[in-house]
């Protein structure tokens, strides 16, 4: 039986018209930077696992500039995976509703297991990293492309602009206590702590859908990267842009806890 955040969750992504719809809107140039990120590490014939596909534009975009890689898209959403079925088709090239916390597949099973935009939406990143390094072989590459909540370059920014983030802040004001937290959770994560803030969803669609209004967790890199380190992962990569602008792989490269999540890390 889930337990009650496991089942709101369940039902918004079943049932909110609204949100299927955003997920349906996006194409695949909206993934670009996604696959710019999974480019390095597919060289080889294979099999990838797509978690938390949506409507399936994100696993439709791989098989498609991968050919050889054996794609597989999963998402709890039975709505937004029937209409990725039904909306794509390619022989390498398939999609299956499951959830991320327990998955079917045998271990080892993939040579590249990837995420976009999944795993701040998920109640427990940590079973669900722990299912993800299950079913991935030996030498394979776990990829995760996210945002990092948790960076105070966002909000000292909004500082400056005199402008707030729901909903990560409510009032300008409140950008004082935030930059507080991010900070102090970043100096936690420097001394090798895994802490993922649990945060409370707005599924209500009043204010918005999409920018992680729906987000469970105020993800952060340091804490995904220390996971997969206390899990004896070698680290490849820590953060990658959000689109394909040159200032976002500036940050990424000179500034990579306070850029955007893009982890890769070998098993």
């Amino acid at each position: 039986m889930m337990d009650p955040l496991n089942q709101r969750m369940h039902d918004y992504y079943n049932r909110s018209g609204q949100y299927i719809e955003l997920m349906r809107s996006h194409g695949s140039g909206f993934f670009e930077s996604y696959l710019r990120l999974i480019a390095g590490y597919a060289k080889e014939a294979g099999r990838l696992l797509d978690v938390g596909c949506g409507s399936g534009a994100s696993t439709h975009a791989i098989a498609s500039r991968f050919p050889h890689f054996d794609c597989i898209g999963i998402d709890i959403s039975g709505t937004a995976i029937r209409f990725a079925q039904k909306s794509y088709s390619l022989e390498n090239l398939h999609f299956e509703t499951a959830d991320a916390a327990s998955l079917a597949y045998p271990a080892s099973t993939f040579t590249v297991v990837s995420s976009c935009d999944c795993l701040e939406h998920v109640p427990d990143p940590e079973a669900v990293l722990h299912e993800l390094l299950r079913v991935l072989k030996p030498g394979g590459y776990l990829i995760i492309k996210s945002p990092n909540h948790m960076s105070p370059l966002y909000t000292a920014l909004d500082i400056m602009s005199f402008r707030c983030r729901y909903p990560f802040t409510r009032s300008w004001s409140g950008n004082f206590h935030r930059l507080f937290f991010e900070l102090k959770h970043i100096l936690s994560g420097l001394a090798g702590r895994v802490d993922f803030i649990r945060r409370e969803p707005d599924l209500s669609n009043s204010v918005q859908v999409g920018n992680d209004a729906d987000a469970v967790t105020d993800m952060c890199n340091l804490d995904v990267c220390n996971f997969l380190k206390k899990a004896n992962l070698k680290m490849l990569n820590v953060s990658w842009p959000r689109g394909t602008g040159r200032g976002g792989m500036i940050i990424s490269r000179l500034f990579p806890l306070l850029g955007s999540m893009g982890i890769v890390a070998q098993k």
